[in-house]
């Protein structure tokens, strides 16, 4: 009985010695063609695991910061399943002919690291139409129920080639009116006329338009638009409304697919003083430079933050901490 035992265990440990792991890839190259500067290409590698045990993906590694790539569907993938690995080529100030790499790091014994080539060619330069909107978001202030706001929108075209204006979609308390002419000469603008007008009776304006052009790099572009309704009977006992919005130019994380905007930009429009108690990323230590920022009525001001602690926060989030005086009531 011993030897046939034996013989079973030694098969058992041989089997269990041979199950692991494989990884494989379906294509390892990927040419985006042609963009331009400031464009972003996407594509996604299929990962395949063609073992008997679970392939796990410990680490993705970039050639260069203009990549960026993470597993979509998880690190773990199961036997004889696959995942995809989605990359992002972010080609701001490049140009020309470009080749990177991307190196996946896995259990597999065999091959425990995959490289996989990205190639194409950066067009540069202002020949194309180049949509260029001087403000991002509007805020319509304060309403009272049932009142409505108009804002004529300027759109830009700040390339060497007519931009075209194809479409423009908005929420439910949104109308636009589009000029008759909807192409916009280079150096030139035109304005879509907005109108909101919110359906509830008190509380936040939460809306938004789409905008579509011919645009290579920004064909679609979603523009914010918010406000207050007060009470009926209460405008005039308010002066306005707090704005906040980031300023100056985004600035990219590496490694994290996030952009990092070094200021945030206060208005107070309230009839009352209002404090800016904190300003920073969430959890970090470190605060704003001007923390405890007394903002008088009318007055706008511009908080640098700390890119150190914006880029190690793990939410993502930058953390706002204000001291608002109350709107009455009646």
């Amino acid at each position: 009985m011993k030897a046939p035992l034996l013989a079973a265990m030694v098969l058992v440990s041989a089997s269990a010695a041979l199950a692991q792991p494989k990884m494989e890839v379906d294509n390892d190259r990927w040419d985006f063609g042609e963009v331009w500067q400031q464009a972003t290409a996407e594509h996604g590698f299929i990962i395949r695991n063609a073992g008997d045990q679970p392939l796990v993906i410990s680490a993705v590694k970039a050639s260069c910061p203009a990549c960026v790539a993470a597993m979509e569907s998880g690190k773990v993938i199961l036997p004889g399943e696959s995942g995809r690995l989605s990359v992002s080529y972010y080609a701001k100030d490049r140009r020309g002919k470009q080749t990177e790499s991307l190196t996946v790091m896995s259990n597999d014994p065999q091959r425990p690291s995959l490289r996989l080539w990205i190639a194409g060619t950066v067009r540069e330069g202002k020949d194309r139409p180049i949509l260029d909107l001087p403000h991002e978001k509007w805020d319509a202030g304060l309403l009272e129920p049932g009142e409505s706001r108009t804002w004529q929108m300027p759109v830009r075209n700040v390339g060497l080639r007519p931009l075209r204006v194809l479409e423009v979609t908005a929420s439910e308390a949104c109308s636009i009116l589009l000029p008759d002419e909807k192409e916009v000469a280079p150096g030139k603008e035109i304005a879509l006329r907005v109108t909101v007008q919110p359906r509830i009776t008190q509380g936040v304006i939460q809306q938004h338009l789409v905008l579509r052009t011919d645009d290579p790099v920004r064909p679609s572009v979603t523009m914010p638009i918010v406000g207050y309704v007060l009470a009926t009977g209460l405008r005039g006992q308010a002066s306005g409304s707090l704005q906040i919005s980031y300023a100056a130019v985004p600035v990219a994380v590496p490694g994290t697919g996030r952009a990092f905007f070094p200021a945030v930009r206060f208005r107070n429009g309230l009839s009352d003083a209002a404090r800016v108690v904190r300003v920073g990323s969430v959890g970090a230590a470190s605060p704003s430079r001007q923390e405890g920022a007394q903002l008088r009525p009318g007055e706008e001001r511009e908080i640098p933050l700390d890119p150190g602690s914006a880029a190690r926060t793990e939410a993502g989030e930058i953390e706002i901490v204000l001291r608002l005086p109350l709107l009455p009531t009646r």
